[in-house]
């Protein structure tokens, strides 16, 4: 029986960031998500690291492999600390606006958004209505759509119109003998 010597090496394990940025719903840009985003030291200086895919991807949102800003894998160093980013953007979706008769500022057919943005529908006019909003059923049984509300997904929406109200008063005259009108 020969005896065997075993000796620990220590490596350096320097930390290392992992990022996951969500695309906003209300522009261009991405945010670091907290709830996902961690600092790592498991790896030894010198070695490569990579970001995982999350296993569960948020409602709303799918991986964007190939973006320009992506960085998945990279080598561990003490100076400068390395930073892995995974992008996710929001699903988009489309936005058909029936006008149901309006006979003006209808130039909008059809939009797209991102899931969550804050709608900005168009205000369209119809002579003798005043616009009602936007509701997701053509008969206006259906939801009204909000001004400012967050969208969460696309399909049809309806423009609803009550009539436009107009104050008068009724007089009655009835004519005189001689060709004058009197008030009843």
């Amino acid at each position: 029986d020969e005896d065997l010597n075993l000796y620990a090496v220590w490596g350096n394990n320097p930390p290392y960031q992992l990022q996951y940025l969500f695309e906003n719903a209300d522009d261009d840009d991405y945010t670091i998500n907290p709830a996902y985003s961690t600092a790592k030291n498991d790896v030894v200086e010198g070695q490569s690291a990579l970001i995982p895919e999350l296993s569960t991807i948020p409602t709303g949102f799918v991986a964007y492999p190939g973006y320009s800003e992506e960085v998945l894998s990279g080598t561990v160093v003490a100076d400068p600390q390395l930073v892995l980013k995974r992008f996710y953007k929001r699903v988009r979706f489309t936005v058909d606006l029936n006008y149901q008769g309006a006979d003006g500022n209808n130039t909008v057919l059809s939009q797209e958004y991102k899931y969550e943005q804050t709608e900005n529908l168009p205000t369209p006019t119809k002579t003798g209505y005043i616009f009602a909003g936007w509701f997701t059923a053509p008969d206006n049984t259906g939801v009204l759509i909000a001004d400012g509300q967050k969208l969460t997904a696309g399909g049809t929406l309806y423009a609803k119109w009550t009539p436009d109200m107009v104050d008068f008063k009724v007089e009655h005259y009835k004519q005189e003998l001689d060709g004058t009108y009197s008030s009843i």
